[in-house]
């Protein structure tokens, strides 16, 4: 861990401008990924696949515990 004042400054710098960003943005990426296989396996004709619940169900969990939130 950083221990000098400019290494602290250093270290808050990259979490603030690459770390938090990033998470979010793949963060992102991940819900949007998510939901297009919720609605590929999703019923269109009155038939759904299992998958797309379990696959709902998984990522509002998984949002439940953000783990974008523990980092800020």
């Amino acid at each position: 861990m950083a221990s000098s004042p400019a290494e602290k400054r250093a270290a808050a710098k990259a979490i603030e401008q690459h770390i938090e960003p990033e998470t979010r943005e793949s963060g992102d990426y991940a819900d949007e990924q998510t939901d297009a296989v919720v609605k590929a396996f999703d019923a269109e004709d009155g038939h759904g696949w299992v998958t797309s619940s379990a696959v709902k169900k998984a990522h509002k969990k998984w949002e439940q515990v953000n783990i974008s939130d523990r980092v800020t």
